[in-house]
């Protein structure tokens, strides 16, 4: 008895935790806490909570082909940023913005986010780690 009474509430509680909420993969996010457009700074490797923790966003990747700031190139290159993003303790989803290439911003479960800037601008005679990236990334409801 003791076994099907733990077993039921077992099953219950996963049922609950399966319910509503922003774990659910077709929930809009932009409903839970998006009301006007945020800024946050993302270091690299670093996962910020936005919203009481409804969105995550992770910097995990960057490969940073823009002109150094000390050069005079003919095009001004590019980096592309890879973030993961999660609705709660959902699970992660890639996307990739860019600086200057397309897109420079993406569209996930009703919020909208930008990159808008990419630090730090390279040089020609120093080569900059991943670690030392940061992005400010721009959060906004979806249109």
């Amino acid at each position: 008895m003791d076994f099907v009474r733990k077993s039921v509430t077992a099953a219950l509680v996963i049922s609950a935790l399966g319910c509503g909420g922003a774990t659910e993969p077709n929930v809009d996010v932009s409903a839970s806490f998006v009301s006007a457009p945020q800024e946050v700074v993302v270091k690299y490797g670093q996962d910020v909570q936005v919203g009481g923790g409804v969105l995550h966003i992770a910097f995990t990747d960057v490969e940073d082909s823009r002109c150094p700031t000390d050069v005079v190139c003919v095009w001004a290159g590019n980096a592309a940023v890879d973030l993961a993003v999660s609705a709660g303790s959902g699970p992660s989803y890639p996307l990739r913005v860019n600086s200057t290439l397309d897109p420079h911003d993406v569209e996930w479960q009703g919020v909208r986010l930008m990159l808008l800037e990419v630090h730090p601008e390279p040089r020609a005679d120093t080569s900059v780690k991943k670690e030392e990236y940061w992005v400010k990334v721009r959060i906004e409801a979806a249109r």
